[in-house]
């Protein structure tokens, strides 16, 4: 991974500004300034020298010293700072051969330390192989120098004195300076170690923490001191909401000068640290600083800074912000040392961001991001371990299972299954304190944990929060999904065990709310378990009931209003259970819905109906009977129901128009294109579709001419009010002319006094059925009413009645037993 490059501009297309040389810069700028008077000094006593003797030696000495010196004031002293350091030294300690062996000509002995010091100068700088190069063209040159006495003979003219005072002069200057050369040499070494020294550190308390804000926090203070910076911290950035957090701040009482987080869009020089790993130089004397950069270092006193990105893996987490108070604090060497402890930093933030993202898919729901079964145990197990020994504070749990969720899912699809519990999940949410902890302990199932309640009726509150929070239709693509919760409270109190005894009250609260009616919260009460170990026995009893021809079907008619006239039934089935009597929908279909077993009984109930209805009609004559049979929300996404319904029509020979599927208002409210397709099914084969319990539901008005029904079947609840102390039959009246508009037959359900019929004549509702007429009735108990064809209707005569005729052979398609009229069911 490549460092990201320096740049100290902080907009686009802006001068850079100068950063401060390095330290090498700045020790190599420091012997140049003594170097060059010394050399100027050097080849002005040889040019007093060749004056003064005529030498020739002392001559190219001068011409070899000054040219050096002049071509170092000039060329090398204004490029330190701005060039490479190490390309300036190794120029200078190849120029730095002339002068050493024009004034070797002279000096001969001090030669052998001279040539020494090249090699200090790039000793810092240069590589092993350039070294030895140098190395080599030292020793050449001394070779050169000694047998340049062959060529240039000593000279003569100088006295011994002078020659020896040269030579001494030069021996000192070069000894001191090959020993500044190695002083520095050894601080750079020196800081070098300290340098890796604090990453080894720094490095290995890393390597102890996954605790971002640890992470943060340790690499600020390491970065601060290494560079000596006045301030530094350590930011993330949340690419989710683009905001900057503060995850560590040094000195740490000064955090509280900073903002915690800010929007990145506030500050495009940052951004462009991120989003090109750039390095930002930003000091508040340069008048094309970013105005918002500025700004922050003045509120927060500096007048330098340095912003370095946070690197792991190729992309920015974040950045480091180091800030000083002189202006030209920042130089190379710092940076570059910052940048080096930022790698660190990096990738421990890195490895710290996937063990909280490891740690949060250990512990939370991928779909929903709630805690899980294993989280929500542990915080359960904490509540109720720190309660206060008092009781002054009660821990409860909501356990909520959504109703009738197995049927949606398959109408939404698992895809749009899962939107559905995302929704939820964020629904829950926000019914809740930031306190409390809500979780999905599995598919349908969700739990809520609330801390420090005064009482249980504050949980009962949060229940029903819920269950209006649910209530509004969910939005899934084109579909309104309408959904329901059960819920079940338990809440510690004296002499309880524990956190799982608590999470199982719940579970039975659960189920008592769902056998209740769904839609509603239970508390849980001692009883309970009691009820729950009942159910659970129940509905090992209910497996294989139809099969041990423990059902029966009661019909309830469906009379025309104006003369009484039987023109339908209703089937409806119950339970003659061993040892407990004759049951009703309402004790075994909840239970029959939740575990599967509906769809066995809906199968039987349909093919018993349908057989027994044609004998019936066939029986007494009455062509224009029809039987209406209900399907569950199951039942109804069930995949093989239209050739159950066709196979049950074949073997019967009841013509499909006899038959009515009633369905609940809340299975159309899955609006789902599998769901119009299989209505649009059933009306294929002839079969028609009734609305049960019409305007209980979320109101599905808009959706009524898509789906292919043929009748409405007015609730109970808005037949009740007719006639009683004036009121204004104003639901009833709205859904009569409701199902005129849509061409649809609407009938009225309930109908127990007779001026509930004279309204609903009075209406326009042709069609009815209620207790006024007739209480479901056994098959042997409603034979009699058919043989008459009719029941008596308050206001009108009676229709005639119908001769009973023989009954004749059933043609069974399918081989089965004919049906007889009179058998006796042994029902009690």
């Amino acid at each position: 991974m490549s460092a990201p490059s320096l740049e100290s501009s902080p907009a686009p297309g802006a001068e850079p500004v100068t950063i401060g040389p390095d330290d090498g810069a700045i020790q190599l700028r420091l012997f140049l300034r003594l170097l060059i008077p010394a050399a100027f000094g050097f080849g002005l006593a040889d040019g007093a020298v060749a004056l003064a003797f005529r030498d020739l030696s002392a001559l190219v000495g001068t011409l070899g010293l000054v040219s050096f010196a002049v071509w170092t004031a000039i060329w090398c002293l204004p490029r330190v700072g701005r060039q490479s350091t190490e390309r300036i030294v190794l120029r200078l300690a190849v120029a730095m051969f002339v002068p050493i062996f024009c004034g070797g000509l002279l000096v001969r002995n001090a030669v052998a330390i001279a040539t020494l010091v090249p090699l200090a100068v790039a000793l810092p700088y240069a590589g092993r192989r350039t070294m030895a190069e140098l190395g080599l063209a030292a020793i050449g040159l001394a070779v050169l120098v000694a047998a340049a006495t062959d060529v240039v003979p000593v000279s003569q003219a100088v006295p011994l004195p002078i020659q020896t005072t040269l030579s001494v002069a030069v021996m000192i200057a070069s000894f001191g300076m090959v020993t500044l050369l190695i002083g520095q040499f050894a601080a750079r070494l020196r800081s070098t170690t300290q340098e890796l020294a604090n990453v080894i550190d720094l490095s290995t308390q890393l390597a102890q923490t996954l605790d971002p804000r640890e992470i943060g926090d340790l690499t600020a203070r390491y970065v601060a001191n290494a560079i000596g910076a006045d301030e530094c911290g350590i930011c993330y950035w949340d690419e989710g909401s683009d905001r900057i957090l503060t995850y560590g701040y040094y000195p740490p009482e000064r955090r509280g000068a900073v903002d915690e987080t800010y929007l990145l869009a506030d500050y495009p020089a940052t951004r462009r640290v991120l989003e090109q790993q750039v390095v930002l130089i930003v000091n508040d004397n340069d008048p094309l600083a970013d105005a918002a950069e500025v700004a922050y270092l003045h509120s927060i006193g500096q007048h330098a800074m340095a912003t370095l990105p946070l690197l792991a893996k190729g992309r920015a987490l974040g950045a480091i912000e180091a800030t000083a108070h002189r202006p030209d604090f920042f130089d190379t060497r710092k940076v570059r040392l910052a940048q080096t402890l930022a790698a660190e930093a990096g990738m421990a933030l890195e490895n710290a961001r996937l063990y909280e993202e490891l740690r949060h898919q250990a512990f939370h729901d991928s779909l929903t991001g709630l805690a899980n079964r294993a989280l929500f145990q542990d915080r359960v197990e904490h509540a109720v371990a720190r309660r206060p020994g008092d009781e002054s504070s009660l821990v409860a749990v909501l356990f909520l299972d959504l109703d009738d969720f197995k049927t949606i899912n398959e109408s939404l699809g698992h895809a749009g299954g899962d939107q559905l519990l995302a929704a939820v999940a964020d629904r829950l949410r926000g019914c809740l304190r930031a306190s409390d902890t809500p979780a999905r302990l599995g598919g349908d199932e969700f739990a809520v944990l609330l801390e420090d309640l005064r009482d249980e009726s504050e949980a009962t509150h949060v229940a029903q929060r819920i269950i209006d929070a649910l209530k509004p239709p969910i939005r899934i693509g084109a579909t309104a999904a309408v959904i329901a919760t059960s819920i079940g409270i338990a809440a510690t109190g004296p002499g309880e065990d524990g956190a799982m005894e608590l999470l199982r009250n719940a579970d039975f609260a659960m189920y008592q709310a769902k056998h209740r009616g769904k839609g509603r919260y239970e508390i849980f009460r001692p009883s309970l378990r009691e009820s729950a170990t009942a159910s659970a026995a129940l509905e090992a009893l209910l497996r294989g009931a139809e099969e041990r021809d423990e059902l029966r079907l009661h019909y309830q008619p469906v009379v025309d209003l104006t003369d009484g006239t039987i023109v339908g039934l209703e089937a409806l089935v119950r339970w003659q259970a061993p040892g407990r009597g004759l049951l009703m929908p309402s004790d075994f279909i909840g239970l029959a819905e939740e575990s599967g077993l509906i769809v066995q009984i809906g199968r039987w109930v349909l093919d018993r109906a349908v057989r027994q209805t044609e004998a019936w009609r066939i029986a007494y004559g009455l062509d224009n009977l029809s039987v209406g049979v209900n399907l569950s929300a199951r039942q109804f996404q069930h995949p093989d129901l239209v050739a159950e319904v066709g196979g049950a029509l074949a073997g019967s020979g009841l013509e499909p128009s006899r038959l009515i599927l009633e369905i609940t208002e809340s299975v159309l409210m899955q609006t789902t294109t599998a769901t119009i397709g299989k209505l649009a099914d059933l009306r294929r084969i002839g079969v028609r579709l009734a609305i049960d319990d019409f305007g209980t539901g979320y109101s599905s008005l808009g959706y009524l001419e898509r789906f292919p029904v043929d009748i409405l079947k007015i609730d109970k609840t808005f037949i009740d009010g007719i006639g009683e102390r004036g009121d204004r039959p104003v639901l009833a009246r709205a859904i009569v002319q409701l199902g005129r508009a849509l061409d649809l037959s609407v009938v009225a359900e309930g109908i127990e006094r007779a001026e509930q019929v004279r309204v609903l004549r009075r209406l326009g509702c042709t069609r009815g059925q209620g207790y006024l007429f007739a209480r479901p009735l056994t098959e042997d108990e409603l034979e009699p009413i058919l043989a008459r064809g009719s029941v008596p209707v308050p206001g009108r005569t009676a229709g005639p009645t119908r001769r009973r005729r023989v009954n004749p052979p059933v043609d069974d398609a399918d081989g089965a037993e004919p049906i007889p009229i009179r058998r006796n069911r042994g029902v009690a």
